[in-house]
């Protein structure tokens, strides 16, 4: 890859959905873990988040990455606290039981 190219992924993924989401700085990642990510965030159907970045990691080994890039493995981690935290987004509120104030004969 060239200096060329990478400066020109950082300007596509700048603006990228993907990258915000996670609060990640595209410039800081190597230009092919950008692209790599970017391919696997197209195509993530619906998967949670905090096993997307495990994919995205897992891609990035086999791919024969030696390092994850800090910056990632770092938003990975927030991540996947906040998962085991169960904070919930606005748009993903826990089931309630039905009627738990019921008493049961």
């Amino acid at each position: 890859m060239t200096v060329q190219h990478d400066r020109a992924v950082g300007r596509l993924a700048g603006g990228s959905e993907l990258w915000n989401l996670i609060s990640v700085r595209p410039e800081k990642m190597p230009g092919p873990f950008r692209e790599l990510c970017e391919q696997l965030y197209a195509n993530k159907n619906g998967q949670p988040l905090s096993e997307f970045v495990g994919v995205c990691m897992d891609g990035w080994e086999a791919l024969g990455g030696r390092r994850q890039p800090r910056e990632f493995v770092q938003a990975a981690n927030r991540i996947r606290e906040r998962t085991e935290r169960k904070e919930y987004s606005a748009n993903d509120i826990p089931e309630l039981e039905a009627l738990p104030w019921v008493r049961k004969s």
